[in-house]
């Protein structure tokens, strides 16, 4: 747990960092109505976004292990549910609906700035 810890840390470290920046940045392009510059970038993301929960929704499992091979060098993630009582409290689902939830808000967030970018054009 100690990997994971330093991971959610590292993350809070990175949003406060990041968060400010981008809402200073989203704030100035949309007062001088150059959020249009967003409108291709957002396209191939979302196109992106949309091929991976497909492989999510083929093979979430298979995923998920990769997903854990890249931000962990051990393999202390390899839980065994009969050894430890975590892996049954947080199953594999509940992971899958955290990703979705993820891409489902990321999504929407992504609707809002094209959104904006249209309407900078229309201006």
């Amino acid at each position: 747990f100690l990997d994971v810890k330093h991971l959610v840390e590292l993350n809070n470290v990175i949003m406060l960092i990041t968060v400010p920046v981008a809402a200073f940045l989203l704030y100035y392009l949309v007062k001088h109505s150059l959020t249009w510059i967003f409108i291709n970038p957002i396209k191939v993301f979302v196109a992106f976004l949309i091929t991976f929960a497909a492989l999510m929704l083929v093979n979430f499992d298979q995923l998920f292990i990769w997903f854990h091979e890249l931000l962990f060098r051990n393999s202390y993630w390899v839980f065994d549910p009969v050894k430890d009582p975590v892996i049954n409290m947080l199953p594999d689902v509940f992971f899958a609906q955290c990703f979705f939830l993820f891409i489902g808000i990321l999504l929407l967030e992504l609707g809002g700035i094209y959104w904006l970018g249209k309407k900078s054009l229309q201006e």
